[in-house]
C-alpha cells in the first residue's frame, strides 16, 4: 500500500511513495515522475525551505497535466492557475530533508492566530474528544491583533459547563486548544451526506 496525493486538477497523480521505499506514514512521498515541478509558496509568495509549511504549487500542462480551467468559471481558474502553468492546490504541506512531502490541510482550513498556524480539523477532532460535548465544528474570526480568533461551535452534553470545558481544554490540549469564543448549538447545518455546512455557523 501506498499514499499518493493528487487532484481533479492536477489530471494525475503528483506525489507518492516509490514501490522500493518503506512507507513511514508520516509523509506521501515525492513528485511523481512527469510532474514539471513542484513549490512551496509562502504566503507572501516566497519559496518555503524544508521544514516549514507552504502552500503546495504544480507546474504543468494545461490540458495536458493540468485541467484546461472550471467550466464557465474564468474568475476562479484564474485564481488557481498562476501565469496558466502553475496549480495553485490550496493544501498546506512540509517538505522533509528527504524531499518527501507531509500533508499539513487544506488551507481554507488553517487558521492563523498570533503568528501559529492551526488546522481546524485537528482542533475539531482534539476537542470532540470532550465528554462534555456531543458535537464540535471550528471556525475562525478576523482579528486585528491576532489575525484570527478560534470559534468553537458545539452541541453541549447533558453536564456540559462553559468553564468546566475550557478547563478541560487547558488540561488535555495546551493553551493552543483553548478556543477564544465558544457558542453553543442545539443542532448544526448539514450536507445530505452529514458533513456541517461550517459557512452557514
Amino acid at each position: 500500500m501506498r499514499q499518493i496525493y493528487g487532484q481533479t486538477e492536477s489530471v494525475t497523480g503528483v506525489l507518492g511513495g516509490a514501490p522500493w521505499e518503506s512507507d513511514d506514514r508520516a509523509t506521501i512521498g515525492r513528485p511523481f515522475l512527469g510532474v514539471d515541478e513542484v513549490r512551496l509558496v509562502r504566503r507572501d509568495g516566497s519559496d518555503a525551505p524544508d521544514g516549514e509549511p507552504g502552500e503546495l504549487w504544480v507546474r504543468g500542462t494545461p490540458g495536458v497535466t493540468l485541467m484546461l480551467g472550471y467550466h464557465e468559471a474564468p474568475e476562479a481558474t484564474a485564481e488557481t492557475l498562476v501565469d496558466g502553468r502553475w496549480l495553485r492546490t490550496g493544501d498546506v504541506m512540509v517538505r522533509h530533508a528527504t524531499g518527501r512531502f507531509e500533508f499539513r490541510g487544506r488551507g481554507m482550513h488553517i487558521i492563523r492566530r498570533g503568528g501559529e498556524n492551526l488546522s481546524t480539523y485537528s482542533l475539531e477532532i482534539d476537542l470532540q474528544a470532550c465528554p462534555l460535548v456531543q458535537d464540535v465544528a471550528v471556525t475562525a474570526r478576523a482579528d486585528e491583533t491576532l489575525d484570527a480568533l478560534v470559534v468553537a461551535h458545539m452541541i453541549p452534553a447533558a453536564d456540559y459547563e462553559q468553564e468546566s470545558f475550557r478547563d478541560w481544554c487547558r488540561e488535555h490540549l495546551g493553551r493552543r486548544g483553548v478556543p477564544d469564543e465558544i457558542r453553543e448549538h442545539t443542532s448544526f447545518p448539514r450536507t445530505g451526506s452529514g458533513r456541517v455546512i461550517v459557512r452557514d455557523l
